[in-house]
C-alpha cells in the first residue's frame, strides 16, 4: 500500500510539473499580444538585442534581396548573411534578368529554407537559399507585389495593377541544379483584383487570403496540380478601417490573426472576424504614410518599413514612438523588410 501511494504521488507530481511547463510555454491570447504590441508602440525606447533572428529586405538600389544581421552596422560586409539577384541563379536566362529589377516582396517559404520574391519589373520567383537555385520563375504585367506557395507547390501572386494569378509549378522542380536552365512558366490562370498587395495561405482554414485595395478576400483552392483554379468564397470590406488602401498582409506569429497596413496599421482577428487598430498615420508622432510592411520577431519586437523618401527608406525602424532604427543600409532603397522567421507555424 505504501509503495502504491509513493508511485501515485510521483505520478501526480510529474503531471503537475508538465502542466506547469505547458502553461509557462503557452501562447498568449491575442488580446494580451495586442496589449504588448501597443506598449511597444507607445514606448520611447528601443530594444538593444541581441536578436534571435535576421532581417530580410528588398533593396531597390542594388536590385537585390538581402538578409542582414539585426542590430548590426549594415555598412559592414559581415552584416550581410545572404544575398540574391537573378545573376546568381544559373536557372534564370540572362535576357530575363531585367524582370527582377526593383524587388518589392521578400518572405520565407518551406520554413526558412526558401525565399519567395516579386519585383516591379514583373518577375516572381522561388529561390532555394542553400545554393541560390531558382526553382520557378515567371513574369506578369501589373506590378506584382506579393506571392505565396500553395501546399502542393503551385504558386500565386497578386499585382497592384489588377491581376491575381495562379501558376502550375512542374513536378520535380526541387531537383533543379546549376546545370538546369528554366523556361519561364507561361501566363497562369488570372482573376480580377483591384490593388493587390498581399496573399497568405491559411492551412487551418484551407483558404487563400488576399488583400486588395478595398477588400480582404478568401479563396478556396481546388488542389488541381496541373490546372489549378481558385474560387472566391467571401469578401470583407476594409473601407473605413486602418487597412483601407491595403499595402501589406502578413501573419501574426503564433496567432490566428494578420497584420494589415493601409492608411494605418492593425490586426485582423480571424476567429472573431474583427479589425483591431494599432495606430493611424495621423496619430503617430512620425506621421507614417503608406507603410509597406510590418513584421514581428519571436521575442515580440515589431519592425516596419515606413517610407522616408517616396516609397522607400534606407533604414528599418522598430515600431515605437521614435521609429528607432534597428539598421540603416548605405544607399539603401528598402521597399519591404521582414524578420527572417517561419511566417506562420
Amino acid at each position: 500500500m505504501k509503495r502504491c501511494f509513493i508511485l501515485f504521488s510521483l505520478l501526480f507530481f510529474s503531471v503537475c510539473v508538465l502542466n506547469f511547463h505547458a502553461k509557462a510555454e503557452s501562447v498568449p491570447e491575442l488580446s494580451d499580444a495586442v496589449a504588448q504590441m501597443k506598449t511597444q508602440i507607445a514606448s520611447q525606447t528601443a530594444p538593444s538585442g541581441p536578436f534571435s533572428t535576421d532581417i530580410v529586405v528588398c533593396d531597390q538600389f542594388r536590385h537585390k534581396i538581402l538578409i542582414l544581421k539585426a542590430g548590426e552596422d549594415w555598412s559592414r560586409p559581415g552584416s550581410v548573411v545572404w544575398e540574391w539577384s537573378p545573376e546568381m541563379s544559373p536557372q534564370i536566362r540572362p535576357e530575363h534578368y531585367r524582370w527582377f529589377r526593383n524587388p518589392d516582396e521578400c518572405k520565407p517559404a518551406l520554413g526558412t529554407s526558401h525565399l519567395l520574391m516579386t519585383a516591379s519589373g514583373g518577375g516572381i520567383a522561388l529561390i532555394r537559399l542553400a545554393d541560390k537555385a531558382c526553382l520557378f520563375y515567371s513574369r506578369i504585367e501589373g506590378n506584382p507585389h506579393s506571392i505565396e506557395l500553395l501546399p502542393d507547390g503551385n504558386i500565386v501572386s497578386v499585382s497592384s495593377g489588377g491581376l491575381f494569378t495562379i501558376w502550375a509549378v512542374p513536378e520535380g522542380n526541387d531537383a533543379i541544379d546549376e546545370n538546369t536552365r528554366l523556361e519561364p512558366n507561361p501566363k497562369g490562370r488570372q482573376y480580377p483584383l483591384v490593388g493587390g498587395h498581399g496573399v497568405v495561405w491559411d492551412d487551418e482554414m484551407q483558404i487563400l487570403w488576399v488583400l486588395g485595395y478595398d477588400e480582404l478576400a478568401g479563396y478556396e483552392y481546388d488542389f488541381n496540380k496541373k490546372d489549378p483554379a481558385l474560387s472566391k468564397v467571401f469578401s470583407i470590406s476594409v473601407n473605413g478601417t486602418f487597412a483601407d488602401g491595403g499595402h501589406d498582409l502578413y501573419p501574426v506569429p503564433d496567432q490566428r490573426a494578420f497584420f494589415l497596413t493601409g492608411r494605418g496599421i492593425g490586426i485582423y482577428d480571424i476567429e472573431k472576424k474583427e479589425f483591431i487598430s494599432l495606430v493611424s498615420k495621423e496619430t503617430h508622432p512620425k506621421g507614417m504614410h503608406s507603410v509597406k510592411s510590418v513584421s514581428q520577431s519571436p521575442e515580440g519586437f515589431l519592425i516596419i518599413q515606413s517610407p522616408t523618401t517616396n516609397y522607400w527608406s534606407p533604414r528599418i525602424p522598430f515600431f515605437n514612438q521614435k521609429l528607432s532604427p534597428i539598421g540603416t543600409l548605405p544607399d539603401g532603397m528598402i521597399y519591404k523588410a521582414r524578420w527572417w522567421v517561419e511566417k506562420w507555424k
